[in-house]
């Protein structure tokens, strides 16, 4: 016959798993699942003084902590510091304001929630953990006469449309990874390019290419703010007696928003299932555009305008702009040029200003499109394109 074991220890093994089901070990709070919290409404407009209601289940009495984080990971206001709430469904509201009282800029954000019961038992709600999953090729559809990009998403997401030609240069970023909620949802685009050159929808090999990741659940969108994102910062740094990036890179609450980012990273890379967005763990403010310009100089300018004539050898001088400069500072970065979206040059190690000579006798005499893309290292590239007239 088998052994069987000890019965009292059998009970008394069975009854500590059925514990656990419904009652936690300490340290994990069964009752506090992603399905007891709620948000509404989770796109915010603070033009019109709207607030996010959040709300949850507590199974019983328990001090509770609620923040408010950007996509960066900096803490932008607390909600509530272990406060006292009774058993039952908790709400706390956001009006979009951040400690100093300031309505923050257009982006999304999250909240965390910790709950520590009085037995010592204590959970931490970060959905943070839980975001940045790849959704692929978002598809999209032109309306040529209404002049907007459709798409729908499944889900919360950050979206970036792009517009180009295949095997040619980027002319167009329509999105750049913009916080959308889930639905269907309508840009307007005229079908030009970044300077507004000329119209590019209608040439051969054109290329309109969406991609997306899922932001963390329960995220709030703020879609309208008196406030614009790079003027907010801006501003917090000033308050705070720092330069903008002095402030993205060396304050207090720069270093404890890269603890956090750290953490996420840790908890997303070693527990995601299914496949990560390679952009989910970048920074939000370094994650941008690059903002570009170009102008021609040398003798080879016959005339200026905004459609310069141009002979013989002609400079092609490239600039950014200065927040893309010295965001850029610590970043390798491309410099590609295109004649009529063909390739005709490239380096791989940029800076700024920099000088591209064309000799204007390698075209034909006649208008022609220039084009320079500045490519970085985390996929992305700003454009800017010039109309000129070759005549030798």
């Amino acid at each position: 016959m088998k052994e069987r074991g000890n019965p009292i220890i059998r009970f008394l093994a069975i009854l500590l798993v059925l514990s656990s089901l419904f009652l936690g070990f300490p340290g994990r709070v069964k009752a506090f699942l992603p399905e007891d919290i709620d948000v509404q409404p989770r796109t915010l407009n603070l033009l019109r003084g709207e607030s996010a209601l959040i709300s949850f289940y507590l199974p019983k009495s328990a001090l509770v902590t609620t923040k408010i984080f950007d996509s960066s990971h900096f803490l932008m206001a607390t909600l509530e510091d272990h406060l006292r709430c009774p058993e039952g469904r908790h709400t706390v509201k956001w009006n979009g304001r951040d400690t100093d009282g300031v309505l923050v800029p257009p982006e999304a954000y999250y909240f965390t929630t910790k709950i520590e019961f009085d037995d010592g038992r204590h959970g931490l709600y970060n959905p943070a953990f839980s975001g940045g999953k790849d959704m692929g090729l978002i598809s999209t559809k032109i309306d040529k006469q209404k002049r907007e990009v459709s798409y729908h998403l499944t889900e919360s997401a950050r979206i970036r449309i792009r517009a180009g030609v295949q095997k040619g240069p980027l002319r167009k970023t329509i999105l750049d990874w913009v916080p959308s909620g889930s639905g269907n949802h309508v840009v307007a685009w005229d079908g030009k390019d970044e300077t507004g050159t000329e119209v590019i929808w209608n040439k051969e090999g054109f290329v309109l290419n969406a991609t997306a990741f899922s932001l963390p659940p329960y995220s709030i969108i703020v879609s309208k703010s008196e406030n614009d994102y790079i003027d907010y910062w801006t501003e917090r740094a000033r308050r705070s007696g720092m330069a903008l990036m002095e402030y993205m890179r060396t304050s207090r609450e720069a270093g404890a928003a890269l603890v956090r980012a750290r953490e996420v990273a840790s908890k997303v890379l070693s527990g995601t299932s299914g496949r990560l967005s390679n952009y989910y763990l970048i920074n939000t403010f370094i994650n941008r555009m690059p903002e570009v310009g170009m102008s021609f100089r040398g003798d080879g300018i016959v005339s200026t305008g905004d459609v310069p004539v141009v002979k013989g050898r002609v400079s092609i001088n490239v600039t950014l702009s200065e927040l893309t400069r010295k965001i850029l500072t610590e970043q390798r970065y491309e410099v590609v040029f295109y004649v009529d979206d063909v390739l005709i040059g490239e380096d791989e190690t940029g800076y700024s200003p920099y000088t591209w000579i064309l000799d204007t006798t390698t075209l034909t005499n006649g208008p022609h499109i220039i084009t320079v893309n500045i490519a970085t290292l985390s996929d992305q590239v700003g454009s800017c394109s010039r109309k000129i007239m070759v005549s030798n």
